[in-house]
């Protein structure tokens, strides 16, 4: 796919980034007309040459004829276009057609994109494709002409006139009620010029009987066409480049009928000598062109569909939801609407217009309508209208998506771009905003080319509805960065209330021009209402036959006075006064004579009459139940998170649809209420409405808090009726979300579901009272797991664990301790859970359970849900340490470190990329691709602002942390850098490098300060001092230096390691320094003296890395003994040891709270810790050393397992319990088998032995000696009389299991014997062996029967005697998890794929690893 945008972009740029080229056979004809020779001899050009010298410049003489005032406009032109003609190599004529070609070109495309459609006077559609293959047509064709003769215009007048027809294409983007006339009037042009330059060629320049009058009438239409020019022009301040600033008082209907008028009059004598279309040869070349355009676009769209941006619902200003909305009426806003429509066009203006006012003055029916302006001006890119309350337009989270796939379809060049950055990176947008608006709009913005520069405008409504003021400050931030868009110019026109946060962001925008409604002139105001009244109420009298004075002047003039200045005023009551629920007359004069209309709040006037005609003044009774049913229903829809239709509310609320739908039809004036269940969602009209209830001292006041919390005791009762076990019905606990069809998520988890799930807490928090603590422990009992998965179905796990964290902080202040311990045992479970319950939601019930500490909460409160799994021995009692394991990086992770905020962990990978992890959650939040090696060290500046990553490619790189930009790139080591850091002050940035220097280099401006010489080896690790005044360093030379960081001066050296250095670090308070050594310690240094305070020792393996705490006195050590170690730095204690990565530590990080360490692996993963837990993993002894092979008895009782620590172990598969361990072996232990009546244990070794045990009582009965090296596989045969060994020595024994006694040795492999294996008849021995084959022998006779050859490797002999038995039930381990007859059914964590030998039999699954652990898994058959 990524190959198909590179070729799509490829194709793009090629094709409308340059000029159409002429094919010759074409250019051929046109050059030497119908009955020539394909081309000229010499002799003839030479005399073609000498015939120019008698022939008349006819534009020039043209020119000449033209008064002062007009050759001083056209040669102000022609210095204009001079020096761009050079840059490019062609004439100022030539570069004219290339524009006018290129324009004609940009026009069809925002015709075919549906930006455009013109239409005449006459009533019908502009044909755009025959009028652009026209215009081309022409362009190319004059092009071919003047490109054959010689000496044509060398005056360059004829680009005077090319540049009107390129103007008037230009100014038909904008000027919608001129387009026609400048279609017209390019096309017409471009056909005259292409004529006359067709006789003055074939004609004029060949016929000199009739030369001179030829000539005469040539230069009387040339002469025409440069007035026209003039006239055009003078109003035009013409600069290539740039927009034109456009008075177009020249182009107009009435003119052009007259320039046509006086051309075909000078012209007419011309017409006897060519025929009309004679002159047009390229019309193939233009309908080729053209339909370029519609294959790319075609192209385009089908691969736009491949990579779907989700858009917020309705946010669009023309969506469907938005349908019924207003726009301003005809003669109303004029003034505003001229203003926004200036700003717009000019190129001089400013990029943000900011209209703000208070609420109810309009701002979002003018958003709409400036929207609907600029879309018919063609200068449309995008729009966003906000809208509280909903779930996609309250936020910003669906902004930048929203608004890049709509710029998509305006400009189709930004496509390659974007579609990368999907391609990169399929979740872009559900990351941070900054990350979104960098790859998804600002780097496609700046990678963007195009010929000249173009306009496109982005209406964004309401931003003070965006829920999150967060979300606000960054993107007043991020916007005004569009600007640096060097060829689409981003305008952004952007509507809200004057809230603080708002006002604040645009006190820091100096770029910006604003206007404010409510400060508008009163006049203008009252105007612009009464002309809105007056239409509204002349409709409802019209609709309802009222006399034709309804309602009046004086009572007009009443209403005009109440109205202003908010326009809300006069909308409800126009749809209040004309609803259709009663006679207008009446609901007016209830209106006026409503208590409400004495002076009160503007929401008081609005409101409050509409909702009293609800009551019924004569029953107390029937309107108090009115009131109840109306906070019931209007309450809870006034504070949805997201809207709902009836039918879901109905649902959600417990009512039926019809009681609803008979209050709503009420308050159509201040709802938007669908006319059919199955239409859009219900939503208030406007947000003052919501206002006006809450914070309203009548009888219709809502009470938010109760409010919120009746809906989240709702939304428990619809979790509670419909969460279930796979509520989806899948067919496999191994089904991945992506394969799940959204129909069927939508059919089994409804949207009353759906709301509840994600927004029952939300409804809580927002109660702000005490949390119902039995109802919500009672559902978290019995639903938790039911929940997470109708999360991960919807795709919204990812916001699990802040749902929690938010249920806790409510929890905590009721101390609710059940409760507040279930809360924290369910956030370990989510997070170690985190990629099983974003991919495979099954897994919860199988691996989510199975893998948890046997003491969790939600094991035994949910372990009836696996019980057809049982995973023993228990590694873990407790929650240890390790709190999330994080997975995404393909190879091993280099370096880890956390952002001083403690928000964010950052990765460095050997696969090349950074990437950034949200510390709380886990959730990958970008990743950072530039270098072309490993990524060797990562860190954050002070600020968390920037990013600096050293890499074996030999650079440096900073990159913006917020957006993931990419600053700067320090070259100047010649060989791979190995650390980087920042000084505290951060201005400085040190460099550690194999080419042993260390750097020192400018933050801001990345300049070089200076290099420090002086280790003899690769400098392994830099570090800076509190004060940033020294940096220490580590080496392979087996020593720390620190040195002066202003005068790269040497203070000390620090000497005591007997190994490589790798990692140096200094306390928070700049007096120690800590290092970590192949040496297999960690130091502790006094940092002023250079004396060495003390070593810790612990480590079996090198010491990778070190970290300091800056909380406590806290050494932190990560190893290649695989495990992290925490240390008291003043006293040297070891506080404790972290184990569960699978291979060597190669980093660790602590947290700026000293809470959590981050540590990355050769295992490909990071994994967070908790400090101050600490609880090993271990709470079974295992082997103290690699387990080499594992054996299941027949009948699955019984597991054995042998080790390099030279002992045989025996466990019971159902406890877990260790039975005995067999010691004997003087050397590692290779192999083991049971035999299949349980009796007898036999054991291969490096010592070259094979002994056998008793597997009751674990007593040795026998050892076996004959072979001459390592036994490396031993099987039983069937009926358990007889064994198998094969050995290193090449052979195969059979032995008699009774007596001990050897049978015979079958020998013939020229290699080691890797595995042995009988038939299941007993009949056959199979041997496998490293000389590539596979040897199959009579188990009597010892006879050779067949040999298998062609194995690239030793291969297991096992698998040419697969047993029928079982076969429905054939465990295996397959990648990263276990199967049952190819069936996925168990997910195995990261820390137990890495087994180093598995056994099978039946149900039981037995898998042993390096570290000496043996894990036995019992399986049933699994019911879905």
């Amino acid at each position: 796919m990524r190959q198909e945008i590179k070729e799509w972009g490829k194709n793009w740029k090629s094709r409308f980034l340059h000029g159409p080229s002429t094919s010759e056979p074409e250019k051929a004809g046109i050059q030497d007309g119908p009955t020539s020779q394909t081309s000229a001899s010499s002799q003839d050009s030479i005399n073609q040459a000498q015939e120019a010298l008698h022939l008349q410049d006819l534009w020039q003489s043209a020119y000449d004829q033209l008064d002062q005032k007009e050759q001083q406009i056209l040669s102000t032109l022609a210095i204009s276009t001079h020096s761009e003609s050079n840059e490019n190599g062609c004439s100022q004529t030539e570069l004219m057609i290339e524009k006018v070609i290129e324009r004609t070109k940009q026009q069809y495309e925002s015709y075919q994109n549906g930006g455009l459609k013109i239409q005449r006077s006459t009533g019908e559609y502009i044909d755009l494709r025959k009028l652009s293959r026209n215009i081309i047509d022409a362009a190319l064709s004059f092009k071919d002409i003047i490109g054959a003769v010689v000496a044509y215009d060398p005056t360059h007048h004829a680009a005077s006139a090319w540049a009107v027809v390129s103007l008037g294409l230009t100014m038909a983007k904008n000027r919608l009620e001129l387009r026609d006339a400048l279609f017209g009037s390019s096309e017409y042009l471009a056909d005259v010029l292409t004529r006359c330059a067709y006789v003055e060629k074939k004609i004029y320049r060949n016929n000199s009987k009739e030369r001179a009058e030829i000539g005469r009438a040539i230069i009387g239409v040339y002469k025409r066409i440069l007035q026209y020019a003039a006239e055009v022009l003078t109003t035009q301040e013409y600069s290539t480049g740039r927009r034109i600033q456009d008075s177009v008082t020249a182009i107009t209907k009435q003119r052009l009928v007259e320039f046509q008028s006086s051309v075909k009059e000078a012209e007419r004598y011309l017409h006897q000598w060519v025929q009309w279309d004679q002159y047009l040869r390229h019309n193939k070349e233009a309908e080729h062109l053209l339909t370029l355009c519609d294959e790319m676009i075609g192209s385009l769209q089908n691969l736009i569909q491949k990579f779907s941006l989700p858009t917020a619902e309705g946010a669009l200003y023309d969506s469907y939801d938005n349908q019924h909305e207003d726009r301003c009426l005809p003669k109303t806003r004029t003034e505003l609407l001229h203003q926004v429509a200036e700003w717009g066009e000019s190129p001089d203006s400013r990029r943000i217009f900011w209209l703000n006012g208070m609420a109810g003055t309009g701002k979002s029916t003018i958003a709409r309508t400036v929207a609907q302006l600029f879309k018919e001006k063609g200068l449309l890119g995008a729009s966003f209208f906000f809208k509280k309350g909903e779930a996609d337009r309250g936020n910003a989270k669906r902004f930048i998506s929203t608004v890049t796939k709509q710029l998509i379809c305006c400009h189709r060049q930004l496509a390659p771009d974007i579609m990368a950055a999907i391609d990169n990176d399929p979740d872009i947008s559900s990351k941070a905003l900054s990350q979104q608006f960098d790859k998804l709009l600002l780097q496609p913005l700046l990678k963007l080319e195009l010929n000249e520069p173009i306009s496109t405008v982005i209406v964004i409504d309401a931003l003070d509805e965006c829920e999150q003021e967060a979300d606000i400050r960054v993107l007043l931030q991020l916007l005004p960065q569009m600007q640096k868009s060097k060829y689409l110019r981003l305008q952004i026109f952007l509507t809200s209330r004057p809230e603080l946060p708002i006002r604040l962001g645009f006190q820091q925008i100096q770029e910006h021009q604003d206007l404010v409604l409510h400060e508008l002139p009163n006049s203008v105001i009252k105007c612009d209402i009464q002309l809105f009244l007056q239409e509204r109420l002349g409709k409802i009298r019209k609709e309802h036959s009222l006399s034709p004075g309804w309602p009046g002047e004086d009572i007009m003039d009443i209403l005009v006075s109440k109205s202003v200045p908010l326009f809300i005023f006069a909308a409800t009551l126009c749809r209040f006064i004309g609803d259709g629920k009663q006679r207008p007359e009446k609901r007016l004069a209830a209106l006026l004579q409503s208590r409400a209309v004495a002076p009160a709040s503007h929401m008081e006037r609005i409101y409050q009459p509409v909702l009293e005609q609800l009551l019924n003044p004569q029953d107390i009774e029937d309107s108090k139940e009115i009131l109840r049913e109306f906070r019931e229903i209007v309450g809870v829809i006034i504070l949805l998170a997201s809207p709902l239709r009836i039918h879901t509310l109905g649902k959600l609320l417990s009512l039926p649809e019809d009681d609803i739908r008979h209050l709503l039809d009420k308050l159509r004036s201040v709802l938007s209420v669908p006319e059919n269940i199955t239409d859009a969602p219900i939503r208030t009209l406007h947000l003052s409405f919501r206002e006006f209830l809450l914070h309203t001292e009548s009888v219709f006041h809502v009470d938010e808090k109760k409010t919120h919390r009746q809906i989240a005791l709702h939304c428990l009762r619809v979790m509670k009726l419909n969460l279930k076990h796979n509520i989806c019905g899948l067919p496999s606990y191994g089904t991945q979300r992506v394969e799940i069809d959204s129909q069927i998520i939508n059919k089994c988890l409804p949207v009353e579901l759906q709301y509840s799930c994600r927004y029952w807490v939300y409804h809580l928090e927002h109660g702000r009272s005490q949390v119902h603590e039995a109802e919500v422990l009672l559902f978290l009992k019995k639903h938790f797991l039911h929940w997470i998965e109708a999360m991960s179905l919807i795709g919204l796990v990812s916001e699990v664990v802040n749902v929690i964290s938010m249920l806790q902080s409510i929890t905590r202040s009721d101390f609710s301790t059940e409760l507040l311990l279930f809360l924290d045992d369910a956030k370990r479970f989510v997070l170690k859970n985190s990629y099983i319950c974003n991919n495979y939601p099954l897994q919860l019930y199988c691996s989510g359970l199975a893998f948890v500490p046997t003491c969790s909460i939600i094991r035994k409160v949910f372990q009836e849900s696996q019980r057809w799994i049982h995973i023993l021995p228990q590694i873990e009692r407790l929650w240890s340490a390790e709190m999330q394991t994080l997975e995404g990086h393909s190879d091993s992770i280099y370096s880890v470190a956390f952002s001083p905020d403690g928000q964010t962990v950052v990765s460095g990978s050997r696969d090349k990329t950074i990437k950034l992890w949200d510390a709380q959650t886990g959730q990958q939040l970008r990743t950072l691709k530039g270098h072309s090696h490993w990524v060797n060290s990562v860190t954050f500046s002070p600020d968390s602002q920037i990013i600096a990553s050293g890499s074996r490619d030999k650079t440096i790189k900073l990159w913006d942390a917020t957006v993931g930009q990419q600053l700067y790139t320090l070259k100047g080591h010649s060989d791979s850098i190995c650390s980087v850091v920042f000084s505290p002050d951060g201005r400085t940035i040190a460099s550690g490098s194999s080419d042993k220097t260390i750097k020192l280099w400018n933050t801001k401006t990345g300049q070089l300060l200076r290099t420090i010489e002086g280790h003899s080896d690769r400098v392994s690790s830099v570090a800076f001092s509190k004060d940033s005044q020294t940096v220490a360093s580590s080496s392979d030379d087996e020593t720390i230096k620190l040195w002066d960081a202003k005068t790269g001066q040497l203070l000390h050296i620090l000497e005591d390691h007997s190994h490589w250095v790798n990692s140096v670090v200094f306390s928070s308070d700049g007096h120690t320094v800590a290092s970590g050594s192949c040496d297999e310690t960690i130091k502790i240094w006094d940092a002023k003296t250079g004396q060495q305070l003390r070593t810790l020792q612990g480590h079996s393996d090198l010491v990778r890395s070190v970290a300091f705490s800056t909380a406590d006195p806290i050494v932190a050590s990560g190893s290649y003994d695989k495990s992290i170690r925490l240390w008291n730095a003043e006293t040297g204690q070891q506080l404790r040891t972290l184990e569960g990565h699978s291979d060597w530590v190669n980093s660790v990080a602590l947290s700026p709270d000293g809470q959590t360490v981050a540590s990355g692996s050769r295992d490909k993963t990071i994994k967070l810790w908790d400090t101050k837990t600490g609880q090993q993993l271990r709470a079974l002894e295992g082997h103290s050393n690699c387990v080499s092979s594992v054996a299941v008895s027949h009948n699955g009782q019984i597991v054995a397992s042998g080790s390099r620590d030279k002992t045989i172990k025996l466990w019971d598969s159902k406890t877990g319990q260790q039975l005995h361990t067999l010691e004997g072996h003087s050397d590692r232990v290779s192999s083991v088998a049971l035999s299949p009546d349980g009796q007898t244990v036999a054991s291969g070794s490096r010592d070259v032995t094979i002994k056998v045990w008793d597997t009751q009582t674990g007593q040795q009965l026998r050892t076996l000696e004959g072979h001459s090296s390592r036994v490396n596989s031993i099987t039983f045969s069937p009926d358990s009389q007889i064994f198998a060994s094969g050995s290193s020595d090449r052979t195969i024994k059979l032995w008699d299991t009774k007596t001990g006694q050897l049978l015979r040795t079958l020998e013939g492999h020229s290699d080691r014997v890797s595995s042995v294996a009988f038939s299941p008849d007993g009949q056959t021995v199979a041997s496998g062996s490293d000389d590539e084959t596979v040897k199959f022998w009579d188990a009597k006779t010892g006879q050779l029967l067949r040999t298998l050859e062609g194995y690239s490797d030793s291969v297991s002999a096992e698998a040419f005697f697969a047993e029928d038995q079982m076969s429905s039930f054939a465990l295996s381990v397959e990648g990263d998890w276990v199967t049952i007859a190819t069936e996925k059914v168990l997910w195995l964590p990261s820390n137990y794929r890495q087994f180093s030998c598995f056994g099978v039999k039946g149900g039981t699954l037995a898998l042993g690893y390096a570290d000496g652990r043996v894990c036995i898994m019992g399986f049933r058959a699994p019911t879905v």
